[in-house]
């Protein structure tokens, strides 16, 4: 009797093995059919079979979109959302496999049916890669979307190309994909062995922490991934080889290597969202600690800036403007402008810019000692007789370099300091400077520049013979700007002599607005050192001039 004869509707409905209980046809029997003596044992078999089924559907079914739903909401690296994207797609299929068994699918239903499996067959396979962090090849998004249209396309067409391929589909699907993917693992495994030893062509697509956690728990996946498609693999490759030999066969449908899959899997994902918030909670930490560096870092910004003078200032004869950027926000530039009183009643602009080579945490602690030791001289300073002469002008400001040098040697040696000082008397008009190595000041007028420096050691270094620096003197007119400024106001790659020099051409050549000439190198500067930062420097421009408002003494 042919399997077409049993399924006419006016046929012989059912066939019963009474020894071995094989089930040859559809499941709805009429029990006046069945000998009087076996209907208990039959109704009992049928009631059984029909539970399990309907169970084992709802739960394949129930799972997958659970597994889906989880995936999305705790983490979404490629990985969970390739199992994601695996068990939404066999929900549809095992969806339209429960609605096909009671009415004949569509055309259109059958293709997403199909199609469905094969997409599946694929990001599972992505899952496993996903999961073990490795690739055999550098596939890009495009390659991907390319596979997974190809075996929807290869699934669906097996519909036309296989006989009885309604029932033997998902057959095939899972044991291809157990095949694959234990291939699959295999491969990177020694893949990656074989890289360690000879380099191959087998690449990791990123290089996690080496601790042992990460190590344990990418152990764990792969043996998980490993033992679950070995037992899912074997049990549908069995049911698979007996289907195509005609052999009829009743399987448990709540067989536990049918039930495990999914489960597993989402274990095996849940182990790398369990890697990744280890990582994170690192992260924290280190968030954590990096913020309270960054606290700290503010106090230090917030002392250090307590110790400069107002960047915007006019007294009764002198009136300034000072331009500060540090590269971080510990910087190693300094700098002061105090008016010193003298016991006759008279009064001296004393200013002093000093640059710490570097910039950050221990230059800024140097320049904590410059200022205490400059502040420190600026006293002593003011116990003195008003130095009306040039000459002893001179003579007190060439000490002012030795007394930070002092300081600066008891912190740390071979410290490599520049300074530039400067003292403004409002009697004669006239600035006195000296310079321990550092560039030298510009005077501006309409008529050009005057570029003026002094010889004089770096502060705080060792000192070649005994410390000598000298000073200068010069007269500052009414509409002279007095410019003092640290090196990084100067163009990379550009020398500060050559640097006056354009500035003086811009001066001949009609422009005579200083501060905004002045001001448009600072921010060329600024946008060149976030191009690249590896020539960051603190940048620090004084302006001074006489003011216009005071009566020439």
């Amino acid at each position: 009797m042919t399997y077409n004869q049993i399924s006419q509707p006016d046929g012989l409905n059912f066939i019963i093995n009474y020894k071995t209980f094989q089930i040859i046809g559809p499941t709805n029997l009429p029990i006046a059919l069945v000998k009087p003596d076996h209907v208990s044992t039959y109704t009992a078999l049928q009631s059984n079979q029909a539970s399990g089924v309907a169970l084992s559907k709802q739960l394949l079914v129930g799972l997958s979109l659970v597994i889906g739903s989880i995936a999305a909401v705790l983490d979404y690296s490629p990985d969970m959302l390739m199992l994601s994207a695996f068990g939404a797609l066999r929900s549809i299929h095992t969806y339209f496999g429960f609605v096909g068994e009671s009415a004949p699918l569509s055309l259109v239903r059958n293709m997403v049916n199909y199609s469905c499996l094969g997409a599946s067959f694929v990001f599972l396979l992505m899952f496993l890669e996903k999961l073990m962090g490795a690739r055999m090849i550098a596939t890009r998004v495009w390659h991907r979307a390319v596979a997974v249209l190809l075996f929807s396309s290869i699934f669906t067409a097996g519909h036309w190309l296989v006989p009885n391929y309604q029932v033997n589909s998902t057959l095939i699907a899972d044991t291809l994909s157990s095949a694959f993917g234990i291939g699959l693992v295999v491969a990177v495994i020694v893949g990656r062995k074989f890289r360690k030893n000879s380099q191959g062509k087998l690449r990791e697509s990123e290089n996690q922490t080496a601790s042992l956690f990460t190590k344990t728990m990418a152990q764990v996946q792969i043996a998980l991934a490993l033992a679950t498609l070995a037992m899912h693999g074997s049990v549908n490759a069995d049911e698979l080889l007996n289907s195509i030999a005609g052999a009829v066969s009743l399987t448990d449908p709540l067989d536990w290597r049918h039930m495990m899959l999914m489960p597993a899997l989402l274990t095996a994902g849940l182990l790398e969202v369990g890697s990744v918030a280890k990582r994170m909670q690192t992260f924290g930490q280190e968030m954590a600690h990096k913020a309270l560096i960054e606290k700290e870092l503010k106090v230090g910004h917030d002392v250090q800036a307590r110790m400069l003078p107002e960047k915007k200032f006019k007294t009764t004869h002198w009136q300034w403007r000072a331009t500060y950027h540090p590269a971080e926000a510990l910087a190693g530039d300094w700098f002061d402008i105090r008016e010193i009183e003298f016991a006759e009643g008279k009064k001296m602009l004393a200013v002093c810019l000093a640059d710490v080579t570097g910039h950050g945490v221990g230059s800024s602690l140097s320049t904590s000692v410059i200022c205490s030791h400059w502040s420190l001289w600026c006293q002593r300073l003011a116990v003195e007789p008003y130095p009306a002469d040039k000459k002893r002008r001179e003579e007190l400001l060439a000490s002012a370099p030795l007394c930070i040098h002092k300081g600066l040697s008891a912190l740390r040696k071979n410290e490599n300091c520049t300074a530039m000082m400067a003292l403004l008397d409002p009697q004669s008009n006239e600035v006195t400077i000296t310079s321990a190595g550092h560039p030298g000041g510009l005077i501006l007028n309409k008529k050009g520049l005057r570029y003026v420096t002094t010889a004089g050691e770096r502060l705080g270094g060792e000192l070649m013979g005994d410390p000598i620096w000298t000073s200068k003197t010069e007269v500052i007119g009414p509409e002279d700007l007095l410019v003092i400024y640290s090196d990084g106001i100067v163009p990379v790659g550009v020398t500060i002599l050559s640097w006056a020099g354009q500035l003086k051409k811009r001066i001949l050549a009609g422009e005579h607005s200083f501060e905004m000439m002045l001001m448009k190198t600072l921010h060329n500067n600024k946008r060149a050192f976030m191009q690249d930062p590896s020539n960051e420097d603190d940048m620090t421009l004084l302006l001074l001039k006489r003011n216009e408002s005071a009566e020439t003494v």
